[in-house]
């Protein structure tokens, strides 16, 4: 009996674990600045991309996101 009991509280301990699931988005946030330093007020196209490694990679995605 107790065996079955510690088996039951592994499963019911480590059971919401399996049901976790990525996030579907990524949030992200920022400033947009020209090369003076000062804030861009007017609307421009933003790509995002992300890449296998840090540096130098094949881009795995890539989307674009208009008038930002």
């Amino acid at each position: 009996m107790c065996k079955r009991l510690r088996i039951i509280l592994l499963l019911l301990l480590f059971s919401p674990l399996t049901w976790a699931a990525p996030p579907s988005t990524l949030g992200f946030q920022g400033n947009l600045a020209d090369l003076n330093g000062d804030p861009i007020s007017a609307s421009l196209a933003i790509t995002f991309r992300l890449y296998d490694v840090q540096s130098g990679g094949t881009e795995l995605w890539s989307e674009t996101q208009p008038n930002v």
